[in-house]
């Protein structure tokens, strides 16, 4: 069974990569990083390493039900995040996969 682990792999001149431990899903974030700002990347990568710790699923055994499900309420511990930009992140990567 796979654990999403979010990883920061610098490379030469600086440039950062964002991996959470999957081919699917790291290939859909270098699909983001072509499109995207760095701190997008960033949190699109934390976003899905979230999603799928949640689901405990492997990337391809899930479905539009699971992202429209959304996540659980955050504790009030949590850092809060905006949820309408999770479930883009998502719904994004439901369709690229």
């Amino acid at each position: 069974m796979w654990s999403p682990a979010l990883v920061c792999v610098v490379g030469e001149g600086g440039a950062r990569q964002y991996r959470v431990g999957h081919e699917v899903v790291d290939q859909f974030l270098e699909f983001v990083a072509a499109r995207a700002r760095p701190n997008t990347v960033k949190a699109y990568a934390h976003d899905l390493k979230v999603f799928f710790t949640v689901v405990a699923k492997e990337p391809v055994e899930v479905t539009g039900r699971y992202a429209r499900a959304g996540l659980p309420p955050r504790t009030p511990r949590a850092p809060t995040r905006s949820s309408p930009k999770g479930f883009s992140c998502q719904s994004l990567f439901l369709t690229r996969a």
